[in-house]
């Protein structure tokens, strides 16, 4: 699996419900219209490496849909973290990206 898209957050006990937004892909890599769209994947990475979150099915195998998910963290009172979020698309070939 090959995460080319991630962003970095800081996550607080206070705040520990991370909310992200996101349109699936409508093209391929090599930039021809996607027709085969299955899912997308969220992971998270909190320093130990990516951990698969949540599988979500495609709205459409043309892909564009708009994604709203979020994600919880458990912390500790007054503790915070770096958190990683990627999202992957895989086709009904299975082919990630």
């Amino acid at each position: 699996m090959n995460c080319l898209t991630s962003a970095q957050i800081t996550v607080t006990a206070s705040n520990p419900v991370v909310s992200i937004s996101y349109t699936e892909p409508t093209t391929k890599a090599n930039g021809q219209a996607l027709t085969n769209l299955a899912k997308t994947t969220i992971y998270q990475d909190v320093g130990k490496g990516l951990f698969k979150y949540k599988e979500i099915k495609a709205t459409n195998p043309r892909g564009g849909g708009t994604i709203r998910e979020k994600i919880p963290f458990n912390l500790k009172p007054e503790e915070s973290l770096q958190a990683t979020i990627c999202i992957t698309a895989t086709d009904t070939n299975g082919h990630e990206g």
